[in-house]
């Protein structure tokens, strides 16, 4: 296991990839790390798993990062793989605090399926556009965005993408902007 302090030598071409402890979209996390890889980034799960993830079809992903000891610091963007194991993510503080953190340094913050309602929830969203597969439908105050029916939507650093049908295009978005 990798702790967050430990992970700085690898700050500018690193990516930290949230992966739901159980149910992820195995399609979604496949396309998008494939990518990442091919473009010379390296990969870092985090999760609140204590050592696996299990995709909804039964994958097997190592966690790398425990999801309390992961910091933006240490990472050029962050991406949140979704699925139906996505939801249970809605309320989690620790994970809205990670976000929170990318949000406000500017870097790349991508979510995928389901994981968009995440931020949403975390109030990163407000007053920006996104897409994502299904809606959140208990919104309180400060939680608002603009919900764009679209594939994938893009405003500033952060991309969202609709469903793994949207995964290639949201992951060569998520390339364009880590390269400016």
């Amino acid at each position: 296991m990798i702790y967050g302090d430990e992970l700085n030598s690898f700050r500018i071409k690193s990516v930290l990839i949230f992966v739901p402890a159980t149910d992820f979209n195995e399609q979604e996390y496949q396309v998008i790390c494939q990518a990442l890889k091919q473009h010379g980034y390296r990969i870092f799960i985090t999760s609140d798993a204590v050592t696996c993830c299990t995709g909804s079809n039964g994958m097997k992903v190592r966690n790398d990062v425990l999801l309390a000891n992961a910091r933006a610091a240490n990472f050029h963007a962050l991406i949140l793989i979704g699925g139906y194991g996505s939801a249970a993510y809605y309320n989690n503080t620790v994970l809205h605090r990670l976000v929170k953190q990318f949000g406000q340094t500017n870097k790349v913050l991508g979510a995928i399926c389901l994981a968009p309602n995440i931020l949403l929830k975390a109030g990163i969203l407000r007053g920006r556009r996104y897409t994502a597969f299904g809606q959140v439908t208990t919104i309180t105050a400060g939680e608002t965005g603009n919900y764009i029916d679209s594939p994938i939507v893009a405003d500033g650093t952060i991309i969202t993408g609709r469903d793994s049908n949207a995964a290639n295009e949201f992951i060569t978005f998520c390339l364009q902007k880590m390269s400016n």
